[in-house]
């Protein structure tokens, strides 16, 4: 049943999704990874074909087993991209104290 509030009800996904802050850097996501894997494989086909003139064949199959290098790959640096973003994110506002190594002094 719907609220007679005149707003729009969530959509599913929209409420899945927590709320960030101004700011905030957004996590890393297996279709931006996908996407951008993608469109690298693709313009390495094309280099492959067009430059360095292979046949479409050969540099198909070159092409998808970088597509398919890539995705791991492309996963792990946007983990840690996200996590060191997120780390000076939060320094930036005060929420966490500098590592405990430097606390440290060593």
């Amino acid at each position: 049943m719907r609220a007679a509030t005149g707003q729009a009800p969530a959509t599913a996904k929209a409420a899945r999704a927590p709320r960030r802050t101004a700011g905030e850097p957004s996590p890393p996501s297996f279709r931006g990874v996908l996407v951008r894997a993608a469109l690298i494989a693709g313009v390495y086909y094309l280099f492959l074909v067009l430059a360095l003139r292979t046949d479409a064949s050969g540099a198909a199959l070159i092409s998808g087993l970088g597509f398919l290098l890539m995705i791991p790959l492309g996963l792990l640096l946007d983990r840690v991209r996200y996590r060191m973003q997120l780390r000076r994110w939060q320094q930036a506002r005060g929420a966490v104290p500098p590592r405990a190594r430097d606390a440290e002094g060593s």
